[in-house]
């Protein structure tokens, strides 16, 4: 039926954004991510991540909060929660996904980032493809993953921003 619609001869009448939507949208296994990104450090990317989990999670959602910051990540430092291991970890298949997610405040869970990866900063497209696979054998358990990159564009970061249903760039 919507195929139909787009292949309407000229003069049929207006096409709208609703009817072109269903036919060009690319279904995506799991849960719908969220990318908070921008240029540069320090002007909240992290502090907007977590509040915003924190408050889908208050809501009722089940989300997933990844650290996909290779410099410095710190989603643990606002929480204030230990980590033992990171997404650099799953990522590198040292330990299954389910192992290194830490349950924070409301049941958010939150998978941390590695501060100063050198893996992940370091390792081009090919790495941050193996961190986007992890976080996406996680996704399909939660409602929503909210994932805080790092600052500029990077290969982690274009590689959060490329998977993300939204992204928002912070200023």
């Amino acid at each position: 039926h919507q195929a139909d619609k787009l292949m309407q001869p000229a003069g049929a009448g207006p096409m709208t954004l609703a009817d072109q939507e269903p036919a060009v949208r690319i279904p995506r296994p799991g849960a719908p991510w969220i990318a908070v990104s921008g240029g540069k450090g320090g002007v909240g990317k992290t502090t907007i991540s977590v509040n915003l989990a924190l408050l889908l999670q208050r809501s009722g959602h089940r989300v997933l909060l990844v650290d996909l910051d290779p410099g410095l990540p710190n989603v643990d430092v606002q929480l204030r929660m230990p980590v033992q291991f990171s997404l650099e970890d799953v990522a590198q298949g040292h330990i299954a996904a389910e192992e290194a997610l830490l349950e924070g405040p409301h049941g958010l869970q939150v998978l941390a980032g590695r501060s100063g990866s050198d893996w992940l900063s370091g390792g081009g497209r090919g790495a941050a493809a193996l961190a986007i696979r992890a976080v996406e054998g996680l996704s399909g358990r939660f409602d929503i993953v909210i994932v805080d990159t790092g600052a500029g564009i990077g290969p982690a970061v274009l590689a959060a921003a490329a998977r993300a249903d939204v992204v928002l760039g912070i200023t």
